[in-house]
């Protein structure tokens, strides 16, 4: 393999079922899937690949309620301490 490491978007694909789509996305050679919340991280470390930018929870309005505006930081780096020791525990696993 060389040196680039892809990865793929989940949502143009939303329609085949995850794991389907890890194992074919893997069988491609890809590296990882991005913009997948909590819930998928394991289905896609399953098929062996990283979930390589993902949301720490389940909301609909990351765009327009990011890390842009500093009145949202408290809320964004609490869903981030929340998430990510769980992921961190898990990743050590691979």
């Amino acid at each position: 393999m060389g040196r680039l490491r892809q990865s793929v978007s989940r949502w143009p694909y939303r329609q085949i079922p995850l794991p389907e789509f890890a194992r074919a996305a893997a069988g491609m050679g890809l590296a990882g899937v991005d913009l997948l919340g909590p819930e998928d991280w394991d289905p896609v470390r399953e098929a062996g690949l990283v979930c390589s930018m993902g949301y720490p929870t389940a909301r609909s309005d990351f765009i327009a309620t990011g890390f842009n505006d500093r009145a949202n930081h408290r809320m964004l780096l609490r869903e981030l301490e929340d998430t990510l020791p769980s992921r961190r525990a898990t990743a050590s696993r691979m």
